[in-house]
């Protein structure tokens, strides 16, 4: 050593002990700490504690601003740096700790080895389990190495998430995202972009041809799916009964069998209003049953009007009959003419139309009953359907 005037050196910025023995004429380094700290001086835009993190929010020309770094918005998350390495009042020049060993922090509500996470307002957050997910901005922060309440201790190394659009093959900026749209990969660009899925995009764009072979779906399926799309044509079950009723005997009036609500809004304005099935039994071949289906708005049948009739032969010990051409139009029911006594009236080429009023908005209630002619026998409903 040319200079032999000092006894005691310390290099404090790398943590290493520098002693000169004149009597042995040697020199000792001694490695105390060889963690390397790195740090960058700032200014304060307002009162922040040691160990709390910062962001950079501006610049004076001579020093860097820093402000409390926050995981709610992509401002003050994206531009985090460090945790400031001693508290400050507002416009106090203090370091933050950018990479490497922060101590004396309270840590005791952590674990060791735990990530350390950027929380709200310059917090932490501590684990995985606590680990922030969207809509927050995620940003690692460093581990925590010592679990302390006072001498605690972080290891500092700040790793900014990236939000999708900022991976190198996603496109997002080309055409803002709209609701509802979809990554899809773009081989003439060799990207990743958003875009609205319906039958018209690419590889869906013969789901309407006649052939199947270059249909992504069957003809069936995609029948399926188009009823779905439109809920008016939707097949809208509204009762469906095949309990067997009390038998009707020993009298010749018309009896009461079923009342069925239909909830109001169940049809539209002009659906159709089905009645496949309306099926009875009955003991005896001598007299007739007559089958008859009524709407109305009274639960307990007053004013209710006739739609549907069916006077069964006499042999007919079992009888259904159908009615699947009412429909619902200006606020009535268009049928068959509901007198005229059919069992079904798919091959009804002739007679008039009764129109029944049916406001679909309101509550409304079907009902079935049944008259024998003749008290000696017994009948009794054993199904009944409604559809549209």
């Amino acid at each position: 050593m040319a200079n032999k005037d000092f006894k005691d050196y310390a290099i404090a910025g790398n943590n290493i002990g520098l002693t000169y023995d004149d009597i042995n004429d040697t020199v000792t380094f001694s490695a105390t700490n060889t963690n390397s700290v790195l740090k960058d001086t700032v200014k304060l835009s307002t009162a922040i504690n040691k160990g709390q993190a910062v962001y950079v929010s501006g610049a004076d020309g001579t020093n860097i601003i820093v402000s409390k770094a926050s995981n709610v918005t992509e401002a003050t998350s994206s531009k985090t740096i460090g945790l400031l390495e001693t508290s400050g009042t507002t416009n106090a020049i203090v370091n933050v700790v950018t990479d490497g060993l922060l101590t004396g922090l309270n840590t005791s509500t952590a674990t060791i080895g735990d990530p350390v996470w950027l929380g709200i307002n310059g917090d932490l957050i501590y684990g995985l389990v606590n680990k922030p997910y969207a809509p927050a901005n995620l940003v690692y922060m460093g581990v925590v190495t010592r679990v302390n309440s006072n001498n605690g201790e972080i290891l500092v190394k700040v790793q900014n998430g990236f939000e999708l659009e900022e991976v190198h093959d996603v496109d997002l900026k080309t055409n803002a995202p709209t609701n509802n749209q979809a990554l899809i990969y773009e081989s003439s660009t060799d990207l990743w972009k958003n875009k609205t899925v319906d039958k018209t995009f690419v590889g869906l764009s013969n789901v309407d041809n006649t052939s199947d072979a270059n249909k992504p779906i069957s003809s069936a399926t995609q029948t399926a799916l188009n009823l779905k799309q439109d809920s008016s044509n939707a097949v809208k079950i509204v009762i469906k009964d095949a309990n067997a009723s009390t038998a009707v005997t020993g009298v010749t009036t018309e009896q009461p069998i079923a009342t069925y609500l239909i909830p109001a809004n169940t049809f539209g304005a002009n659906d159709n209003l089905r009645i496949p099935t309306f099926m009875a039994e009955k003991t005896g071949t001598v007299g007739t049953v007559t089958m008859r289906v009524k709407v109305g708005t009274n639960v307990s049948g007053a004013g209710a009007t006739t739609i549907a009739t069916y006077t069964t032969g006499a042999t007919e010990i079992w009888c259904i009959m159908q009615r699947s051409g009412a429909t619902l139009r200006g606020g009535n029911i268009r049928c068959l003419q509901a007198t005229l006594p059919r069992q079904t009236d798919i091959v009804a080429t002739s007679g008039l139309i009764s129109i029944v009023a049916f406001n679909p908005a309101v509550d409304n209630y079907i009902f079935t009953s049944i008259q024998l002619s003749l008290g000696t026998e017994s009948a009794f409903q054993s199904n009944f359907l409604v559809t549209n």
